[in-house]
């Protein structure tokens, strides 16, 4: 098709499976061999035979982490002189690329130990100078923030509008889509979970529904977080 020829050397095959145990096979492609692999960068997204999204994430991570020593070592003790300039360049430089790709994984379920808020949480406590161990809560009010997967979600929640309400997409990707649907796949049921987990699951017909869901975010996570600071044992009561 078009006269294109696939390139042997930079093409690999992988066997996804839920247990994610590396199956070696190898497959023909005219008289070229495609050796499996156990993991992928796809589009700049690394995937495993799981389809678990933990490597991926601490893959951005790495890559996020080096942009922010880069970036520290040229602010130098101009670093916490201006925290709001410090936060702008941050969102500009490093938050695209711990959020790369998110269109699609925001909405999943994040690991536990989840790489991409931990870095998000070491800028934020290297920036006010606190300890590791202070309470996260309290760093992000005192800057002002929220956890970086809110817009995880929201980038998830606006790709996912514009192609299940909107429907503006190829016709691949619909034709994907639609497929997903009927066989009830993982991402268009996470993103309706996340939907209903902020009560406007029923009100997804709206256009800008991102926007909803990101006010929406915002105010759990100050509703919720004012709430813990009240109760009786709280570091941050006083």
């Amino acid at each position: 098709l078009n006269g294109l020829k696939i390139n042997p050397d930079k093409t690999k095959s992988m066997i996804f499976n839920k247990t994610g145990k590396f199956f070696k096979r190898s497959f023909k492609v005219e008289n070229d061999s495609i050796f499996t692999t156990n993991s992928y960068k796809y589009l700049g997204f690394l995937i495993t035979p799981s389809g678990e999204i933990s490597s991926g994430l601490g893959n951005l991570k790495d890559r996020a982490l080096k942009a922010y020593f880069k970036m520290k070592k040229s602010l130098g003790p101009y670093f916490r002189l201006h925290p709001a300039i410090t936060l702008h360049l941050f969102d500009s430089l490093i938050k695209p690329i711990l959020l790369y790709n998110s269109d699609f994984w925001g909405c999943l379920r994040p690991p536990r130990n989840n790489h991409i808020e931990n870095l998000h949480m070491r800028f934020c406590k290297e920036l006010l100078g606190v300890q590791k161990q202070t309470t996260n809560l309290g760093v992000l009010l005192e800057l002002g923030r929220q956890p970086i997967m809110n817009y995880a979600k929201k980038n998830c929640i606006k790709n996912w509008g514009r192609i299940h309400l909107d429907g503006k997409a190829s016709k691949i990707l619909l034709t994907s889509h639609r497929n997903s649907l009927a066989n009830e796949l993982k991402w268009n049921s996470s993103v309706k979970n996340c939907l209903d987990s902020m009560g406007i699951g029923g009100n997804t017909v709206v256009k800008s529904v991102h926007s909803q869901a990101m006010s929406r975010m915002s105010d759990i996570f100050h509703q919720e977080g004012f709430s813990k600071i009240k109760e009786e044992g709280s570091k941050l009561r006083t």
